[in-house]
């Protein structure tokens, strides 16, 4: 309410000017003499007030400083009422009182004095004048939805009451007739109330734009949200383009064009040939929760877990060599540049420039192709446990834990699930291509030990050209592969424990 701020106050609020009053005593800022002065008797009813553009989302704070003025001199007490001829107003006004003295006799002293007390302290519970923080606020369509007040109470008597409202707003307010929400002080009644210090303070939300999508890209309306005052970002599903034309929707992917609604693409796959076994219009061979497909020709695998339990079989040395070229594949140009000795790390090397495609992802759950050729889900979540703890719960306590010793049982933690498996073309593979699944929920240490099994076992031998299945009884069937998976597994375990 300053005189040197009016100029800044006068365009940022009404009524500033129409209200302002020299008055330091009521002041509360530092140095100032300016107050908002109210009085309805005066004409002075409404004071400063604001309007605000809103957006949902944002948040809503107003303040401000009120105060009254009550003469504590004045306040009666049931003494001073008595002692001031009270004794005679209640006998000559009351009427009731008069006849009921005249029956009795006279007035009863005490009953005067207690009656006396009631209308002093009666006296003395007025209330507040009826002055307050007044806001509204408004829709899109102008339409009035939340109208609130924060009133004065006896706290302001004599003294500054902050009067305070903060609020989230749920529904965008702007449109060219209203700005959302209007607040103002208010004075309804003869008395001088004086504010000052007033405050509109809005925050906008942090977040500006939110979309959510079903596994294929399709907008899960009604969940999103859109901050009104920021233009709607198009580029949206695995960062694309959303063209809309003619109420059609595609997503712009570059080699393609895509349609969420039916998740599939609108031409046909420039590398169909190396997908074969499914449809050339699928997306992301029909499983976006595991891949990706970033410009429409090539497949990712997603899972980033699965890069880091693939670097924690390698050396140090090795781990300098394997990193993801632009599209998120093994670069196998770098691949190509280390000679190394390690088993691991060479038999990595076949795998990526095998004209195969092997997919190594670390999953809870899996697709596979059962003998009939239907496409199943499998559980690969894992989890420890430990052996005599487990068979002491199944039995219910009967046997004590020596007991179960005694009878073969171990006291030491193991994997329970399935913790790794590769999934073969031509055999269980959905897709066509080698896929190496590794259990979810393994300690690194076993995670890189099953990546080496199932990948540079499993998938290596398949690449090569050798038996890549264990057969009935895995001591004597395929030694071969049993002595590759044993060697691999040792050296990502020694690996891992060196790198770490």
């Amino acid at each position: 309410m300053e005189t040197q701020n009016a100029e800044t106050e006068e365009m940022d609020f009404f009524m500033v000017s129409e209200s302002r009053q020299t008055e330091p005593e009521h002041n509360v800022t530092q140095g100032g003499n300016k107050v908002a002065w109210l009085n309805a008797g005066r004409g002075r009813m409404v004071g400063p007030g604001r309007t605000q553009v809103i957006f949902a989302g944002d948040s809503l704070k107003l303040q401000v400083h009120g105060k009254y003025l009550e003469d504590k001199q004045q306040k009666a007490s049931a003494a001073s009422f008595m002692a001031a001829g009270g004794k005679e107003r209640l006998v000559t006004d009351l009427n009731e009182l008069a006849v009921s003295t005249q029956r009795t006799g006279g007035a009863n002293p005490i009953a005067l004095l207690n009656l006396a007390d009631i209308l002093a302290k009666d006296l003395q519970k007025k209330e507040a004048p009826e002055a307050y923080l007044m806001y509204a606020l408004y829709d899109q369509d102008s339409n009035r939805y939340e109208v609130g007040k924060k009133v004065l109470s006896k706290n302001a008597a004599n003294q500054h009451e902050v009067l305070e409202e903060n609020m989230y707003i749920s529904r965008d307010g702007y449109t060219p007739r209203r700005t959302g929400m209007e607040t103002f002080v208010v004075n309804e009644t003869s008395e001088d109330v004086w504010f000052d210090n007033m405050m509109v303070m809005s925050v906008s939300s942090a977040i500006v734009q939110e979309t959510h999508y079903d596994p294929w890209g399709l907008e899960l309306t009604g969940l999103g949200f859109q901050h009104g005052s920021m233009k709607a970002n198009k580029y949206l599903y695995n960062g694309k383009e959303l063209i809309e034309d003619n109420g059609i929707q595609y997503y712009d992917f570059g080699a393609r064009m895509y349609d969420a609604t039916i998740g599939r693409w609108g031409v046909v796959d420039p590398l169909a040939e190396k997908y074969s076994p499914i449809s050339s219009y699928n997306y992301a061979l029909n499983n976006p929760i595991s891949f990706i497909d970033p410009d429409g020709e090539e497949v990712i695998p997603t899972n980033s877990a699965a890069f880091k339990a693939i670097l924690n079989t390698l050396t140090a040395g090795d781990k300098a060599y394997v990193q993801l070229d632009k599209n998120g594949m093994l670069n196998r140009d770098l691949i190509n540049q280390r000679q190394s000795e390690s088993g691991n790390f060479q038999a990595l090397q076949t795998l990526v420039n095998s004209d195969r495609t092997t997919e190594v992802s670390v999953a809870s759950e899996y697709k596979y192709k059962d003998d009939n050729g239907e496409i199943k889900i499998g559980n690969s979540k894992v989890s420890y446990i430990n052996e005599l703890e487990e068979m002491y719960q199944v039995y219910g306590g009967a046997y004590s834990k020596e007991q179960l010793k005694e009878m073969g049982y171990k006291d030491e933690t193991r994997r329970n699930g399935m913790v790794g498996i590769t999934l073969l073309p031509g055999e269980d593979s959905p897709n066509g291509n080698i896929m190496v699944i590794i259990g979810a929920g393994q300690k690194k240490e076993d995670e890189a030990e099953t990546t080496a099994h199932e990948a540079y076992g499993h998938a290596y031998f398949y690449v090569v050209g050798k038996d890549p299945n264990h057969g009935q009884n895995r001591n004597k069937d395929n030694q071969e592969l049993e002595n590759q998976i044993k060697e691999r597994q040792k050296e990502a375990k020694k690996n891992y424990v060196d790198n770490n």
